[in-house]
């Protein structure tokens, strides 16, 4: 076996809606956060879109040599790729600073939180707002569909349904909502009150147009608020299952989890689980609640982060990996490996 030589750390800053990325010619990459999207170009004919940006991945498409580079991905649970890959799923950021009481009742069907104009939310807010009453859920939002310059979603779908308005919960938080990070304590202050009264939570993490699946604090706070969780996002229920959530599957329609189209796929999630939405008062009962409670106890306990290397990549890719960190010439490439958390 030839060992990787060569090492490089990227990340989507400077990337993230530009037209190329940074040409890779090391043999072994870390791939911090997520992934960075492409700028759409506008002269491409639909079919040439689809082909383009479902699926993208613009380190690999840029790599000098994909199949022979070995690739760490720091915050995804799972992505289609070519070459050698080692996932590290992000972490879990678990402990709140106090310990809240699921709560007896619930108020709304379900609750539904997004921040940037990312096209899933835009499809989102559509369908939220033209199914439901808004004294049916709860919800927070960042942006409106009719806004000038949310058009992305035109270049593949017909126009929607008005969106959902803006909403902050005081105009003091604005900067709260278009910031990328969200820490516990600020989200129980701010959003728990009402977020825990939702029987559902609909999660629209980050990722689109790629394959894969990056974890945030979004699923998280689904999760930590008692609700049982309708997750967009490529092949997303496997990935929670495989680190010991309970998705609720017998519940909750994921059948369209790994469709290539992400539109579809979002359209189907939506569709497939609206009658859920409808009549979600019917469903909470006794059973599903201490299914609930075990989902924040298995988060807030802290053991979904142990040995999630193990739970996230196969046995032969692990030891591949530990293979390179022994052997590797290249210090950078050693001393990285040898900081993640192999024993626990």
């Amino acid at each position: 076996m030839k060992y990787p030589s060569t090492y490089k750390f990227v990340n989507a800053e400077g990337y993230d809606y530009s037209t190329a990325g940074p040409i890779i010619n090391e043999d072994f990459v870390v791939v911090d956060d997520h992934l960075p999207n492409y700028k759409i170009d506008y002269s491409l004919s639909y079919e040439q879109k689809c082909e383009k940006y479902f699926g993208q991945n613009m380190f690999l498409e840029n790599c000098n040599d994909p199949e022979n580079t070995f690739f760490v991905y720091t915050c995804y649970l799972n992505l289609e790729s070519p070459g050698k890959t080692l996932f590290l799923g992000g972490g879990f950021e678990s402990q709140p600073k106090f310990n809240p009481v699921q709560p007896d009742n619930k108020k709304y069907k379900f609750s539904c939180m997004q921040i940037k104009a990312r096209p899933h939310r835009v499809i989102t807010s559509s369908w939220i707002n033209e199914h439901f009453d808004h004294k049916d859920f709860y919800f927070s939002c960042g942006f409106n569909v009719e806004q000038e310059g949310i058009t992305e979603h035109l270049n593949f779908i017909e126009p929607l349904y008005p969106g959902l308005p803006i909403k902050f919960i005081e105009p003091s938080d604005t900067n709260l909502y278009i910031s990328n990070y969200l820490p516990n304590d600020r989200y129980f202050k701010l959003f728990y009150p009402d977020v825990s009264q939702s029987v559902f939570q609909i999660v629209t993490e980050p990722e689109f147009f790629n394959y894969g699946f990056q974890n945030t604090e979004k699923s998280n706070m689904a999760f930590l608020s008692f609700n049982i969780p309708i997750v967009h996002g490529y092949g997303a229920c496997d990935c929670f299952k495989n680190l010991g959530f309970d998705m609720f599957e017998d519940i909750v329609d994921y059948s369209s989890q790994y469709i290539k189209d992400p539109f579809e796929r979002t359209f189907r999630l939506l569709n497939d689980n609206k009658e859920n939405l409808i009549n979600a008062f019917d469903i909470i009962n006794p059973l599903i609640k201490e299914r609930l409670q075990y989902n924040y106890n298995w988060i807030v306990s802290g053991e979904v982060n142990k040995g999630i290397i193990y739970k996230l990549n196969d046995e032969s890719d692990i030891e591949l990996y530990k293979d390179i960190m022994y052997n590797t010439t290249n210090k950078e490439i050693s001393d990285y490996l040898k900081i993640l958390n192999w024993d626990s």
